[in-house]
Parts: structure tokens; sequence; C-alpha cells
């Protein structure tokens, strides 16, 4: 069952008001490293995606823990994507520093996603939505928010990671 019912129906209804896919296979786009808790949170969601859509042939998870997309290997996805599901509809997931108050909340908007911003990185990738969770304080400083994203704990991603797969799974199964 999900810990936090609100922040659940939060990302449910903002997710309905966002995603507008019907004709067009869904490519979740999980970014991020198992290797920096913090940061797991994206790879977490697509491990879990991934159980709950196996017999969806119209959803494709791109990212795990067991294959993570970042950084290393963001612009050769990029161009997979670009060649394989240029024409589909791409929702991108990762996790995000932000303003202390924002911490814990899941942010859904209708534009691409700027990677690594947190950590001195800027790197652009598609999407169609971006889906965000503020995994911890943004210090203003690359190497702080580094060793913050390291800080952050296992239950804390598992609890968010939760809400963002089982909500994201009633969304996609209520699209007609």
């Amino acid at each position: 069952m999900i810990k936090h019912k609100n922040k659940y129906d939060l990302f449910v209804n903002e997710l309905k008001r966002k995603i507008d896919n019907k004709d067009k296979k869904l490519i979740f786009l999980c970014i991020g490293t198992n290797k920096v808790i913090g940061d797991s949170f994206g790879p977490t969601v697509g491990t879990k995606l991934e159980s709950l859509f196996k017999y969806n042939d119209n959803v494709i998870i791109l990212g795990n823990t067991d294959n993570p997309i970042n950084a290393l290997n963001i612009n050769e996805k990029n161009i997979y994507i670009n060649k394989m599901y240029k024409d589909n509809y791409i929702v991108v997931i990762d996790s995000a520093v932000s303003d202390k108050n924002f911490v814990g909340q899941i942010f859904v908007t209708k534009n691409k996603m700027i990677l690594g911003k947190g950590i001195g990185k800027e790197i652009f990738v598609l999407g169609d939505i971006s889906i965000k969770c503020s995994v911890c304080k943004n210090e203003y400083n690359n190497i702080d928010n580094f060793k913050s994203l390291q800080n952050v704990s296992k239950s804390f991603i598992k609890s968010m990671s939760d809400i963002v797969s089982t909500g994201i799974y009633e969304v996609v199964s209520n699209i007609k």
C-alpha cells in the first residue's frame, strides 16, 4: 500500500492532466544510477514499471537498476530513441535537487528535462513529459549536491518510487 496517500493522489491527478497519449506507444526513460542512492530514483521506478507493464506491448521501459541510463550513456540512448521511438510519446523520469521546502515533492511538467543541473552538468534530453522527484536540498555547490545525493535514504527512494510507479500504472491503465 502507498505510504503517502495525499502525495499519491496529487501525483496521479497531475499526471492525468498532463499525459495526452492515445495512439502512440509510451516510452518511459528512467534516468539515474544505482551507484548513488539519491540518483537511483529513476532506475528504481524503471525496475518497478517493468514488472507492472510486463505484458503491455504499448509501454516500453528504458533504464532500470540493472541497466541504468545516466550521463555516461545518455547521448547514445538519445540516438537510439530517435531512431527506434521517434514518433512515440516519451516520459522522462529523474531525481532532482531543490529548495529544502520542495524535498519529497513530485513535479510533472510538459517539457523536456535538463539532466545533471544539480551537479554542474546540463544535458538536454527529449521528452513529452518530465517527472521529477526532489530527493534532497540544493546546496548550490556541485560537490555538496553530490554529497547530499549520496546521503539520501534508501527507504525514501523506495517510498517515492512506489508512488510514481503505481501512479503511472493507474493512469496508463485508464487511458482510453
